[in-house]
Parts: C-alpha cells; structure tokens; sequence
C-alpha cells in the first residue's frame, strides 16, 4: 500500500499565494512598459489594471476556498479536478466574474477612446 500525498494546509499558506500572484502582477507590469510609448497607452493601462486586479481578486477568493475544504478534509495532490472545483467554484459565477470583467475593461476603454476623439 503506497501513502497518498495530501494537500497539506502548510502547502496553501497565503505567503505562497502570495509568491504566485506577484508573477501575474509581474506580467501586467511588463506588459505596461511594453506599450509605453504607443498612442493608447494610459487606455492600454486602465485595460490590464482591471483585468488584473479581477484576476488577482478571483483568485484570491479561490484560494481561501481551497483552504477552506483542505481543513474540513484533506484533498490528495493528484486529484486534480477536487482542487480545481474548490479553487474556481461554480462554473457559472467564474464565467459571470469574467464576462463582466471584460465587459467593464472594453467600456471603460471604449469611453477613453471616445474621450480622446471629441
């Protein structure tokens, strides 16, 4: 009989979450010094800012779920669509979450540009 790993609640500490999201934060920022010099940079600017900070936030609250159900039971590691349920949640509000997301991002992107052409 092999031991089963479990997802271990020292394994999902926030400092680690913490180490994740600074790689996606790192992302949005190189992104932005990309487009610096372009014509619709601030526009480009306000674009990833939402989107990255809904990024951050959604998985924010995926993590504290996935916390949550590892201290009511242990999940094992290989059991990939456990993890997966727990992190995203329902489907439907994940697919909400960011259709609003994108929404918001292109409106407030679309006033900028509107903005600048009066």
């Amino acid at each position: 009989m092999t031991a089963q790993k479990f997802v271990l609640r020292s394994n999902l500490s926030w400092w680690r979450f913490s180490r994740k999201v600074f790689v996606l934060l790192l992302v949005c920022v190189a992104i932005q010094f990309y487009n610096r010099h372009t014509a619709g940079a601030f526009a480009a600017d306000i674009f990833l800012g939402i989107v990255g900070l809904s990024t951050l936030v959604f998985y924010a609250l995926g993590w504290r779920r996935l916390r949550a159900a590892a201290s009511v039971k242990p999940i094992p590691v290989g059991d990939f669509p456990e993890i997966l349920r727990h992190f995203v949640g329902n489907p439907l509000y994940a697919v909400l979450w960011f259709f609003f997301t994108f929404l918001l991002a292109f409106g407030v992107l679309l006033a900028l540009i509107l903005l600048r052409a009066v």
